[in-house]
């Protein structure tokens, strides 16, 4: 009797378990925090194409994580991009979304059918993306239930700032209009951009800037791919102009710390970019021929094309990690991650090796080398 009671209790936890773990579809402001202070606790990790584990800062699942990871068929992570959006995980499973509020609580995200999970801004706030391959990004108003700037948007969010956008996936682009909302809704401001023989792109708000470059059309209607002339312009939260930069330059990396990466191509395609590291009032502070790949905390990542290792730059070129590194993070709070492959015989091409993990400090010092 015992092994059938084993075996039933057995059916009835993997039926009904994930039941217990879903709380109602109500999400609030209190989910929300407590969301993005387990997301503090834990990280996500790819263990296939569309499926991810958790681990906390050992490299340990976690034993007091209650929630089973692979009960999701994947994972996303709201905020991942922009440091402005709630950095929060959520799962998928059969057709649903949830938020993952803490280690055993998780809630239904309801996300209209034709659409995916992009980020949450706040409880009833979604920036979701369609799933017919356009990967076009719209802003959802859970309560009720529509999308803002009509279906035929394009959307972003960053900063308490939404942009909303009318778009014509048919390439005819001929007039936008940026409308800026707060959380709740409400129109703060709007400004039409008037295409005509241009293609507008406007890039998402972050730190009080929003970026707008237009490319030229030609006379067949076709974009005109000459580097030299894109416009690109800096706006400020209410859309008022700050600077437009010479022709050529267009944004690489968003602002971080009050710093954004532009680069631009000569008209010969064979000579490398140049790159440009400008300030929230348009100046642009230095231009180098180092292929700046990201930054974080006014420091900037670089790539040496001939050799395919990563080291760091500061604001004013100076290197403070030559290109050493395999692999590296963004610095934040004055600390990135890198890592070294060491050769165990430097002259010798088939030599075994092993890969070193190090903390590196935003003043170019290696603070220890971390022990997998």
């Amino acid at each position: 009797m015992k092994p059938l009671f084993c075996s039933l209790l057995g059916l009835f936890l993997f039926l009904f378990l994930p039941l217990i773990l879903i709380a109602d579809d109500s999400i609030t402001a209190n989910d929300l925090a407590e969301a993005e202070d387990f997301a503090k606790t834990y990280y996500p990790i790819p263990t296939g194409a569309d499926t991810w584990c958790i681990i906390d800062e050992n490299g340990q699942a976690p034993s007091d994580l209650e929630i089973d990871p692979f009960f999701f068929e994947k994972i996303g992570i709201s905020g991942n991009i922009s440091k402005n959006v709630p950095k929060v995980f959520f799962g998928y499973k059969n057709d649903k979304w949830y938020l993952m509020v803490n280690q055993y609580t998780i809630k239904v995200i309801p996300v209209p059918e034709g659409y995916e999970m992009d980020s949450i801004i706040s409880p009833g706030a979604y920036v979701l993306s369609a799933n017919d391959g356009s990967a076009v990004s719209k802003l959802y108003n859970r309560d009720t239930n529509t999308f803002m700037g009509g279906q035929n948007s394009v959307s972003s969010y960053s900063g308490g700032i939404i942009v909303t956008s009318p778009f014509d996936f048919r390439g005819k682009l001929e007039e936008k209009k940026i409308i800026l909302y707060d959380d709740n809704f409400k129109t703060i401001h709007e400004r039409p951009f008037v295409s005509g023989e241009k293609m507008t792109t406007v890039r998402p708000p972050v730190e009080g800037r929003v970026v707008v470059q237009e490319t030229p059309r030609l006379v067949n209607g076709r974009l005109d791919q000459t580097p030299s002339k894109y416009q690109t312009t800096i706006y400020d939260q209410h859309l008022n102009m700050v600077k437009a930069l010479p022709n050529g330059w267009q944004l690489s990396y968003q602002y971080s710390d009050g710093l954004a990466v532009f680069s631009k191509k000569t008209n010969k395609y064979t000579d490398p970019a140049q790159f440009a590291i400008v300030d929230q009032q348009g100046k642009i502070l230095l231009q180098t021929r180092k292929f700046i790949t990201s930054g974080g905390n006014r420091k900037f990542s670089f790539i040496d094309l001939k050799t395919y290792l990563h080291g760091f730059i500061d604001e004013k070129g100076k290197e403070i990690f030559p290109a050493r590194f395999e692999s590296v993070t963004d610095f934040e709070n004055g600390i990135a991650y890198a890592t070294e492959h060491i050769k165990n015989d430097p002259n010798d091409l088939t030599s075994d090796g092993r890969d070193v993990c190090y903390e590196l400090s935003s003043e170019g010092k290696i603070l220890r080398e971390i022990k997998g």
